[in-house]
């Protein structure tokens, strides 16, 4: 990754924030890391810090990551950014991974295999680029949820 990325985490628990960080760096990464676990610290960080990426867990406390998904694809339509989503999980089952996956997350990573992680968000970067230069994909893919 030849650029800084700004990654915003949706995390609630500090060892696996420690171990997504850890894993990036490893990779070669070069990144600044906002870390959030409730949804008015994550409306104001899509805004402020405005993310390259953002990885959420599927149980952040309180605040779910089907609710962080529909806040981020209303922030992307209002905004018309286009940047990963993409959801990191330690104990869902598959079939709740290819729910998301269907709703229109970028990829899905399991905590206990993130070595994966780093080729998730280079492609999920790619396939984004692609998606901002064509609007017919905009406009046909806009409000999934």
């Amino acid at each position: 990754m030849p650029r800084h990325l700004k990654i915003l985490l949706v995390e609630d628990c500090p060892d696996d924030v420690s171990l997504i960080e850890c894993e990036l760096t490893k990779a070669g990464f070069v990144f600044t890391s906002m870390v959030v676990s409730e949804e008015d610290k994550f409306r104001r960080s899509l805004s402020m810090f405005m993310p390259d990426v953002v990885l959420v867990d599927d149980s952040p406390g309180r605040f779910s990551a089907i609710e962080a998904f529909r806040l981020f694809q209303a922030h992307s339509i209002t905004h018309q950014v286009t940047i990963p989503f993409i959801l990191v999980t330690d104990g869902a089952s598959t079939e709740f991974a290819t729910h998301f996956l269907k709703l229109g997350v970028d990829d899905h990573v399991w905590i206990f295999a993130l070595r994966a992680l780093p080729a998730a968000i280079e492609g999920a970067l790619r396939r984004c680029k692609v998606k901002a230069r064509c609007p017919a994909y905009r406009v046909v893919n806009e409000g999934k949820l």
